[in-house]
């Protein structure tokens, strides 16, 4: 029994050149079938309104340079600023937001150049290909952010052996100068797929998407 689902990649353009994301579906669906579970993705997403609102606060043109991803309330922050005051600053007002985990600060500065936006769309074409023929590797479960070659990602795996699976494939594809790893394995007997093992473990289950 094998699910089927696509993957998504996001672009944003508002105007200029905005960070690269390759994440996960967003539909309720998608997200009843990640390790973390649809309450748990439910909690994720309000949390993540909450950061996008107090950071428009700050300066809206944050909202179309930055992208932020929450898994199990730790956040990931990633994509490019005018100078280091504001990446302290916007830091700060995350991590003083209720409900806020372990804030994972990689924003970078500007210029952000075309060319450099066209490298990252072809890291993350190269990676999401590597990924979704990938046996054992569900990037469901997973938030990719691409900034200038750099690669950031943030989820859950089933075990140490999906992480390092994934991780050897980013990391060995073209273009890419380096990987933050922030990948979680998800609690024992919280996995979804932990789950369905345990009620089947002959049977062939699994999520695996397709673009």
């Amino acid at each position: 029994m094998r699910q089927v689902f696509p993957i998504i990649l996001s672009v944003f353009l508002l105007t200029g050149c905005a960070p690269l994301i390759v994440g996960a579906g967003i539909t309720t669906g998608h997200f009843s079938f990640q390790e973390r579970g649809l309450k748990q993705s439910a909690e994720d997403i309000t949390l993540k309104v909450k950061i996008h609102e107090r950071i428009g606060r700050l300066n809206d043109e944050y909202l179309k340079d930055i992208n932020i991803s929450v898994v199990e309330q730790n956040v990931l922050i990633t994509g490019v600023v005018t100078n280091r005051e504001e990446i302290i600053q916007i830091g700060h007002a995350i991590k003083s937001i209720k409900g806020v985990g372990k804030v994972f600060n990689n924003l970078q500065l500007k210029p952000y150049t075309f060319k450099q936006y066209t490298n990252d769309k072809t890291i993350g074409t190269n990676l999401r290909t590597r990924l979704i023929f990938t046996k054992n590797v569900y990037t469901i479960n997973y938030d990719i952010s691409i900034v200038k070659g750099h690669v950031y990602i943030i989820g859950l795996a089933l075990n140490e052996d999906e992480i390092k699976t994934m991780l050897h494939k980013v990391s060995t594809s073209k273009g890419v100068i380096k990987v933050h790893n922030y990948v979680q394995v998800a609690p024992e007997g919280a996995s979804i797929r932990q789950k369905m093992q345990k009620r089947a473990p002959s049977e062939d289950y699994g999520i695996k998407e397709a673009y």
